[in-house]
């Protein structure tokens, strides 16, 4: 026992700086059974798995993700389960798939009446997907319609003696050594800083802040996912009254899943 404590540390030790950059893409997949022609009302428990080789790590001296077809056994490389609850209804699965090759998919159902189904040679899984555009927002683009390019030149390049009037409706003077305003007290401001507070660049600034709080709003949201899927399943492929293999991971499938499901995988 301690020895496999000591093995699965060593694992993490290697592991972690490996797979830590990988990136994991929020999504949300709508479900869709049907038979028949028409929706699949029940409920169905699936799993669905993806069969291939893992294809080892790049910079790995096992790494190889051209492998020949017909020089390796498929075996089961990814997987998830569910439950479809009704038509169109959402799951979370991130679909995270590095460092393995796939070459087709195979869903496994149950439905709530004790009947079981294999769906086998799925070329892809999700079926379709669409990468989500918070800049398509309605409220988003009508903001950015709405704002008022600022009718504004180069401060530098103004005559001595250009006036402006800055966000808080002071007059400044363009002079020899910069900008000044007998409202400020004869203070002098430099051209950039001049620049960022004048009157219609500000407006513009401010307005297009509140654009950007939209977005923000969007990013931060619960409901945000970064790709939305589709899953799209007929039960007329499917062959009934199938007898899934009882799993056996063993010790370093155990492992292996772990760490799968400890950076957002499934197994």
């Amino acid at each position: 026992m301690k020895t496999q404590i000591i093995v699965g540390l060593m694992i993490a030790l290697l592991v972690f700086p490996l797979v830590s950059a990988d990136v994991i893409i929020p999504t949300v997949t709508k479900v869709y059974f049907e038979q028949n022609g028409q929706p699949y009302e029940g409920k169905i428990d699936f799993t669905v798995k993806g069969y291939g080789y893992s294809t080892g790590m790049p910079g790995s001296p096992n790494f190889n993700p051209d492998r020949e077809p017909g020089t390796y056994t498929p075996e089961v490389v990814f997987s998830f389960s569910s439950t479809y609850d009704g038509y169109g209804g959402e799951i979370y699965e991130n679909y995270y798939r590095n460092y393995v090759h796939i070459d087709y998919y195979e869903l496994e159902g149950k439905t709530t009446d004790g009947r079981t189904f294999i769906i086998r040679d799925i070329d892809s899984i999700p079926t379709s997907c669409i990468d989500a555009n918070p800049e398509e927002n309605e409220e988003y683009q009508s903001c950015i319609a709405n704002l008022v390019k600022p009718n504004f030149v180069n401060a530098e390049d103004q005559p001595i003696g250009t006036t402006r009037e800055d966000y808080m409706g002071r007059i400044w003077t363009k002079g020899s050594d910069g900008w000044t305003s007998p409202d400020a007290q004869g203070t002098v401001w430099g051209d950039i800083i001049w620049a960022e507070t004048d009157k219609e660049v500000y407006a513009y600034t401010e307005a297009k802040k509140k654009c950007e709080e939209i977005l923000d709003n969007i990013y931060s949201s619960e409901d945000y996912y970064e790709q939305e899927c589709e899953l799209r399943f007929n039960l007329d492929d499917a062959d009934w009254d199938f007898t899934p293999p009882e799993p056996n991971k063993g010790f370093w499938g155990t492992i292996k899943c772990f760490f799968k499901r400890l950076f957002g995988g499934s197994c």
